[in-house]
């Protein structure tokens, strides 16, 4: 099984889907994907081998990214 965490708002959304649909295309493996997002709230679902779960996140709990990454 593959599993990915990824952390997104509305902005980089679909960057992320596109990654996520590579990654399940390339592998007969199931892949399992928690993503946390910021702003907006997406409805889980499960798919085939791919299942995916979208966490809303309060803004006043999330995290700051580190310097050295950009927006």
């Amino acid at each position: 099984m593959i599993k990915l965490a990824i952390s997104t708002d509305a902005n980089a959304y679909q960057a992320h889907a596109t990654l996520v649909a590579s990654i399940a295309r390339c592998t007969e493996s199931p892949v399992h994907v928690r993503c946390w997002c910021r702003g907006f709230a997406p409805k889980s679902f499960e798919q085939g081998r791919l299942k995916v779960e979208f966490i809303p996140v309060d803004e006043g709990v999330d995290g700051n990214y580190p310097s050295h990454v950009s927006e």
